[in-house]
């Protein structure tokens, strides 16, 4: 590094130590009113008039299931109530999408890589961590019964890391004004009666306003900005993405599939989520029946066919990845962290032509051992799509 480079670094990191981790709390910027089977998109653009790090979003209400029992209950309901979430807008001149993900994946990944995980609230009791197998008790949700359901979700701008690290190595990839011009859009789509399974014979579900049976139960969005200070503008940012995507055609039990090409740019995390799509859900869900961890084996990311995870048993990374992140990764999810050390510069560099040459193949590959017509899929590539200006960035691989 060179020695102006080194200067000017020591001078910010020195000024950002009185502001690193600060910020203003869950703030409301919108709440509305749910309507199932709907899509809602905020009214107005998220403010970024401060650096934002986080969205907080909440979905609180009454579901009354009455007659009959739900007779298949998907393996993550309730909070499949939101069947989507889309953060989108046009980021240093090109459209970018920073979330595109299902609810249920939303809700699951931060117990993916924290000790705990988003909350789930049900007639006043927060349900227990996501855990192996993931499935939820009728007794519990899903039985004719009165349920008063608090579910959040939290949505951070940085790369997943343990909570120790990321008041030091988030700071680049906040959400700033000068980079998305007043276009930064949340978007999400509302799930019906089939979100939470295949209804029994008879089977009603109505929604009404947490503890009251009229009414109507509420989406509210938060935003978790953070105090920067003099040193907000001692930076560019930089920006990550997660774009889930399924895959339904793997349904043959056979050996090194590929499930994806991956995108070419600096990966942090790759989360494979597999088991059984549940049948009869209305068009815009995404909704699992049951999750496995036996679905699938031997899942590997490789480069010009050479595995750059050499992963032999689907069952030891995932043992892996509970240890480095302190955490019981839930059923049916398997990450790959690049930045188990807890520092996004050590993210993979895909974009790098001497990591992933020219007409080279990046894959995630596995093999599938149980064969099922609904056998299902889904993958996010966490990656980040621009460079920020931090020495610390210039050079590495």
């Amino acid at each position: 590094m060179a020695g102006n480079n080194a200067q000017t670094f020591a001078s910010y990191a020195q000024r950002y130590q009185a502001y690193a981790g600060r910020n203003q709390g869950p703030e409301l910027i919108f709440s509305a009113a749910f309507a199932a089977g709907s899509r809602f998109t905020l009214p107005n653009p998220i403010n970024l008039s401060r650096p934002l790090e986080a969205l907080l979003v909440t979905w609180r209400g009454r579901i009354e299931i009455g007659v009959a029992n739900i007779a298949v209950l998907a393996a993550e309901s309730p909070q499949t109530i939101i069947n989507n979430f889309q953060v989108f807008g046009t980021y240093k001149g090109t459209s970018q999408t920073p979330w595109n993900i299902s609810g249920a994946t939303a809700f699951a990944m931060a117990q993916c890589f924290g000790a705990r995980g988003n909350s789930l609230i049900i007639n006043g009791v927060r349900q227990p961590a996501l855990g192996v197998p993931l499935a939820q008790a009728g007794a519990t949700f899903g039985n004719i019964g009165t349920f008063d359901v608090e579910i959040q979700y939290l949505l951070p701008t940085w790369p997943f890391m343990a909570n120790a690290n990321r008041a030091h190595n988030s700071r680049q990839f906040y959400w700033q004004s000068q980079d998305w011009n007043n276009t930064l859009q949340l978007q999400m789509t509302f799930g019906d009666s089939t979100s939470f399974g295949t209804p029994g014979a008879g089977t009603t579900t109505t929604f009404s306003a947490f503890g009251s049976a009229a009414g109507s139960p509420t989406v509210t969005i938060a935003a978790r900005y953070v105090i920067l200070g003099s040193v907000k503008d001692g930076f560019k940012s930089s920006l990550v993405t997660r774009n889930e995507s399924t895959v339904t055609s793997l349904v043959t039990a056979a050996s090194a599939q590929q499930i994806a090409l991956l995108q070419r740019q600096k990966t942090t995390n790759v989360i494979v989520k597999s088991g059984s799509i549940l049948a009869g859900t209305s068009a815009f869900a995404n909704v699992f029946t049951s999750l496995s961890d036996v679905q699938l084996d031997r899942t590997q990311i490789l480069v010009d066919n050479k595995a750059i995870r050499n992963n032999q048993s689907n069952p030891q990374a995932k043992e892996h990845a509970g240890i480095q992140y302190s955490t019981v990764v839930p059923g049916g999810y398997l990450p790959f962290s690049f930045i188990d050390a807890q520092n996004p510069w050590t993210a993979f560099r895909g974009d790098d032509a001497n990591v992933v040459p020219p007409g080279a193949s990046f894959q995630l590959m596995t093999d599938i051992l149980t064969a099922n017509a609904a056998n299902g899929i889904n993958f996010i590539q966490e990656q980040i799509i621009a460079e920020p200006n931090d020495p610390r960035w210039m050079g590495t691989r």
